[in-house]
């Protein structure tokens, strides 16, 4: 007789994700006691997923992860399983949401990294690119003010959890964040210096609160019109590239490992193995792209 292999999470359950953010409640090194035990848990189950080993990160301090989850431009989002107090009474109803901080409330099975907006130089694929046969890249990267790039990485459910659309929704979550994502203004100028015989006047007659933002700054808030998502992954099986295809990303190609790691933020990595550097060269990392053009309205 047959039976199912598809595991079945403990029920009843809610998972939701989090984008990992300190709070008060949830300071920084609380999170990243969590993240970390979290990636050493990844990279023990699912070794083949990550180009980073076991053997590398388990000996990283905890200022090590501080540091790391406080990069610029580097978010992580965090899949949680809440215990339900009671399962829906039909398909179509959502049970309870507890509230946002209860991150820390519950089990943390899957994470995603996004990192973005990235420039268009430092996005482009690299010449040492090898086109993919059945590459399906629909148009090439635009100008940054037309287009919002971001890079997917490090992607983790547990094994426990697989096959329930928890991949899919860490996706879905971190793309609709930088869907959302509206830059802050840039810093204003500094004060021109006053003319001579001016410095008493300008003191006196400066408002407290100083001028409103420069047009420039509003210009810069404004969202582009098309957001592009890359995900460069060490895995090239045949289920892993299926996955990420159902959720609309299509293959660009192949690229050596070394700057596939420092285009997903991680060239430290590259670094730290200076005697056995070839790996980085010898393997590939397979190149996938999602665009999506924005409305009107968005």
């Amino acid at each position: 007789m047959s039976s199912n292999t598809t595991p079945q999470p403990p029920s009843p359950s809610l998972f939701l994700t989090h984008h990992l953010t300190p709070t008060p409640e949830n300071p920084l090194h609380y999170l990243a006691g969590k993240f970390s035990t979290l990636r050493l848990r990844a990279l023990s189950t699912s070794p083949d997923s990550f180009a980073s080993k076991f053997a590398q990160e388990s000996s990283r301090t905890a200022s090590f992860w501080t540091t790391f989850l406080s990069r610029p431009g580097f978010h992580v989002f965090i899949c949680v399983r809440h215990p339900s107090s009671r399962s829906p009474s039909s398909p179509t109803e959502q049970p309870p949401t507890p509230p946002p901080s209860s991150i820390s409330a519950g089990e943390w099975i899957g994470h995603i990294s996004l990192l973005g907006p990235i420039p268009k130089p430092t996005y482009d694929l690299p010449p040492n690119v090898y086109p993919d046969p059945d590459s399906q890249r629909a148009t090439p990267c635009g100008p940054d003010p037309e287009e919002s790039k971001w890079h997917l990485t490090a992607l983790y459910v547990d094994p426990d959890y697989r096959g329930h659309g928890l991949a899919r929704q860490l996706i879905e979550n971190a793309i609709s964040f930088a869907k959302n994502y509206t830059p802050p203004p840039p810093p204003p100028p500094p004060p021109s210096p006053p003319a001579p015989g001016m410095a008493l006047e300008s003191a006196i007659l400066s408002p407290v609160t100083g001028d409103p933002s420069p047009p420039s700054a509003t210009r810069h808030r404004t969202r582009c019109a098309r957001l592009r998502i890359n995900n460069k992954g060490s895995s090239a099986e045949a289920g892993v590239l299926a996955m990420w295809e159902k959720v609309g990303f299509k293959l660009d190609g192949r690229m050596a490992l070394a700057p596939a790691m420092r285009m997903n933020g991680d060239g430290e990595l590259v670094k730290e193995e200076e005697g056995g550097k070839e790996k980085w060269w010898r393997w590939y990392a397979v190149s996938l792209s999602r665009v999506e053009e924005r409305g009107e309205g968005e």
